[in-house]
């Protein structure tokens, strides 16, 4: 069997790209073979709470529950409706480095309007916005990384 050395072996190539970019999931097919790659999530363990003597479990989730409610009491009610990103890839808010930004903060955007690119794996994909609004909030950073489901901008519904 012919042997490629790692640096043209394109298994390795885009198990590079999925670290490089952060992707979840990455696939390859070439001469009739698919191979699909997929992150194994990472588990977290939640941190224990401290228990004070003669305190009951009772007692250990009212005040759980009293500082939930005043956590949410102090954040702010948000910007506005998020715009989130549908993948993992490169944000870029116009089609080049001459080219005005497809919206800025106060642009109105109608259902289906372009809003950005996301290149992912070498493929620019626009992404549209669902329904009309007014730009409140940029979050997302050109030529940056940004995540699935991180919010790309905010805007009011209109």
């Amino acid at each position: 069997m012919n042997q490629v050395s790692d640096a043209e072996n394109p298994i390795t190539q885009l198990a590079r790209l999925m670290e490089q970019f952060n992707l979840e999931e990455g696939e390859l097919a070439r001469d009739g073979v698919k191979v699909r790659f997929a992150r194994r999530k990472k588990q977290t363990l939640a941190a224990a709470a401290p228990v004070i003597a003669g305190q009951t479990h009772e007692d250990e989730s009212e005040d759980l529950a009293a500082e939930q409610d005043e956590s949410e009491a102090k954040e702010p009610a948000g910007p506005g409706t998020p715009i989130l990103s549908p993948m993992t890839g490169i944000y870029y808010v116009s089609s080049g480095p001459n080219a005005p930004p497809y919206v800025k903060v106060g642009s109105h955007f109608e259902a289906g309007e372009v809003i950005g690119l996301i290149e992912a794996m070498k493929v620019f994909n626009e992404v549209t916005a669902t329904e009309a609004g007014t730009v409140v909030k940029i979050s997302a950073e050109t030529a940056k990384v940004i995540n699935q489901g991180d919010p790309i901008l905010y805007y009011k519904p209109e």
